[in-house]
């Protein structure tokens, strides 16, 4: 019997901590309400309060962040524990990362929900089910992100094969097959994929190169015995030097920083759009009651071009005459392409 009670004040502590996993500052619970919990989420029935202000204790004994309120009727809340919008943000992550298999990815979305309290389950099972549009076949990515991992701490060199792709986009291997020996310095994720930055010594030319790999082309990926090459050491690259690095060689805005100058017509849809862009520095002059001028740094890169081109109809680049130029071309290049080939006109 008293093994009986023993595991019933287990049961009960656990279900009360899966409870308060939910509570904020915000959002903090009686007794009473915790009932109400116990009996909607695991079919308690009634249970004794003192039970309950038992749990907690013993809760807050174990080291668990559990306040309580200066209002004793608004009962406790946990401190520091993953709100519903984390959780929401943590779970589409998952959903269209490029990272998993379609078995890895619906075995990382079960563990969180497992760990769930069981409200925010409630809440987040109920959303629509969102087909990742791509899934790896790769299955080893996820082991070869925990060597990367921890090879950047002990500083220690990998080594692995690269892949490419043929005209029919069947994967080769890049080099003939050539292996790379990387120092891994950083690793960053971005538009659901994850890439790694590191330094290759190059011994035939005696020289070293800072480069850059997504994770989906990564092959037979080990540790590897050769020396470690710094990155700081070489290139004296501070954090901001890795920052400059990612945004113009991974999210692709590469070439000379200008001060781009926008002759912008008002629409909600501009307006979305270039904030997106220009983030939260940006210089802006009223001309007339819905025209303005804005102006933002921004590298020259390719992805500009397009940007520019692409919003023709919202608004209009002024300033300077490098990025100008470039638009002229690339229109002057796509008019040949498709209009003077087929005999149209524009």
């Amino acid at each position: 019997m008293k093994g009986s009670m023993h595991d019933s004040k287990i049961e009960l502590t656990y279900q009360v901590l899966q409870i308060l996993m939910a509570t904020d500052e915000k959002h903090p619970l009686n007794a009473r309400q915790v009932e109400h919990r116990l009996d909607e989420y695991y079919r308690t029935g009634p249970v004794d309060r003192r039970r309950i202000y038992d749990a907690q204790n013993l809760l807050i004994g174990m080291g668990y962040p559990i306040v309580k309120c200066e209002n004793m009727k608004q009962g406790v809340y946990m401190e520091g524990t993953i709100t519903l919008f984390e959780m929401k943000m943590l779970l589409d992550v998952v959903q269209q990362s490029k990272l998993f298999t379609r078995d890895a990815r619906s075995a990382m979305i079960k563990k969180l929900y497992d760990g769930m309290p069981p409200e925010q389950r409630k809440i987040l099972i109920s959303m629509p089910d969102i087909k990742a549009k791509y899934n790896t076949r790769d299955e080893g990515i996820p082991a070869y992100i925990d060597i990367l991992l921890k090879c950047i701490y002990n500083r220690r060199r990998v080594t692995f094969l690269y892949q490419a792709y043929d005209l029919d986009m069947s994967p080769k291997l890049k080099h003939n097959m050539k292996h790379y020996h990387i120092s891994p310095y950083y690793l960053y994720f971005s538009d659901n994929t994850c890439y790694f930055i590191g330094a290759e010594r190059e011994p035939d030319e005696g020289i070293n190169q800072i480069k850059h790999f997504r994770m989906d082309r990564v092959c037979c990926l080990t540790e590897d015995e050769g020396d470690y090459v710094d990155i700081k050491e070489y290139y004296d690259v501070p954090a901001s030097g890795i920052s400059d690095y990612v945004y113009r060689c991974i999210d692709h805005y590469g070439g000379e920083e200008v001060m781009l100058k926008l002759d912008v017509t008002y629409s909600e849809k501009a307006m979305y759009i270039i904030r997106d862009m220009c983030g939260d520095e940006y210089r802006y002059e009223r001309i007339s009651e819905n025209r303005a001028y804005i102006s933002f740094r921004i590298r020259t890169g390719p992805p500009l071009i397009g940007w520019i081109m692409q919003n023709a109809r919202l608004f209009t680049a002024i300033e300077p005459d490098c990025v100008l130029k470039k638009v002229r071309e690339e229109y002057q290049y796509g008019y040949e392409k498709y209009c003077k080939m087929s005999g149209a006109t524009l």
